[in-house]
């Protein structure tokens, strides 16, 4: 029995499927095994999982039908064989060799973290850099807004997953990821290595409006929900936390911006009644504030204004944000002008 299992989901990957399993079998960390499941490919990436299977710790398992990513993770759950933790790697995605070195060393000091994850350098069509949030409290602060974590970098507890109420579900798919870390967050002591241990492959997007808008409505589901579960039903305040939430949303109206920072203050109060740290807090709304009022263009010079005196009140930090907010705002008024 092996320390740390992998689960490796593939569809129509023969591009890329090699890579990803090459990274698996350099890691300076010896102890672990790995499930790859093809879910139903109809190129030749279940043959060139086969090539792999000549190392005795990789396994595989074909589906005669495709499952779905949600479907197959979940087999893979229950195709693991005992052992302390389950590793996600996407078969387009790559571990640093000393990725599940750097993650068991941590949780060997660390016993009570059950969820961990790393920073990711992406490669391929884009390239840039993610860095997610560190500490258990800003994770359990920005799960309310976003999905602080990125799947393929994941190391999680097998204990967290005996129980069938801890899988991924096909009602949030293709989010149903940000909704089973949601969930178990309340289980375990979550954290982030700031360190670039996995390598996420970005595709030109082809995804159709369809595909978009389903993402879009599945990772709502779950911010509404997170907003529920820390203490409001009021459907002004779910609405304002749609805005508040987006990445993309812009408010149209002065009176839009007006309703929103009432959620947003009512926000504080109810973090500060769960517990939560007020820096935190204030680091995290002070962030998605000031994106609410950056991307609501429409308004003008009347957005940028009404962002430096409401953040100015609640301590908000504005010179990290001051000089871009007013050059863009100036481009904005002098474009119209033109």
């Amino acid at each position: 029995m092996k320390e740390v299992t992998f689960v490796v989901p593939a569809f129509n990957a023969e591009a890329f499927i090699g890579d990803c399993l090459s990274s698996i079998r350099n890691q300076t960390y010896t102890d672990w095994d790995a499930i790859v499941i093809d879910d139903g490919s109809t190129d030749s990436t279940f043959e060139i999982i086969k090539r792999f299977s000549e190392d005795k710790r990789f396994r595989y398992h074909k589906n005669s039908s495709n499952l779905g990513l949600a479907g197959v993770r979940n087999l893979g759950i229950d195709l693991t064989k005992g052992g302390s933790w389950i590793v996600w790697l996407d078969s387009d995605d790559i571990a640093h060799p000393r990725k599940i070195e750097r993650q068991t060393g941590f949780l060997r000091k660390n016993p009570n973290v059950g969820l961990l994850g790393t920073w990711v350098k992406t490669f391929g069509s884009y390239r840039t850099s993610w860095r997610y949030p560190i500490s258990n409290e800003e994770i359990r602060c920005r799960m309310m807004f976003e999905d602080p974590f990125a799947t393929s970098s994941l190391i999680v507890k097998r204990s967290l997953l005996d129980s069938s109420e801890f899988r991924f579900r096909d009602e949030f798919a293709p989010a149903e990821d940000y909704d089973l870390w949601s969930r178990l967050i309340e289980r375990t002591v979550s954290a982030n290595l700031p360190e670039f241990l996995t390598f996420y492959r970005m595709h030109h997007s082809n995804a159709s409006n369809l595909a978009k808008e389903k993402q879009r409505s599945a990772v709502q589901k779950i911010q509404i929900r997170e907003a529920i579960k820390i203490g409001t039903s009021d459907s002004r305040d779910l609405e304002s936390h749609r805005w508040i939430a987006s990445i993309t949303d812009r408010a149209d109206s002065k009176e839009r911006l007006e309703e929103t920072l009432l959620w947003v203050d009512k926000l504080t109060s109810l973090f500060s009644r769960s517990g939560r740290n007020p820096e935190t807090v204030r680091t995290v709304l002070g962030e998605k504030w000031y994106g609410l009022c950056y991307r609501s263009r429409s308004l003008g010079f009347f957005r940028f204004l009404f962002w430096i005196k409401t953040a100015k009140i609640r301590n908000y930090n504005i010179l990290k944000y001051l000089p871009r907010f007013l050059l863009k705002t100036a481009f904005d008024v002098l474009s119209r002008r033109n």
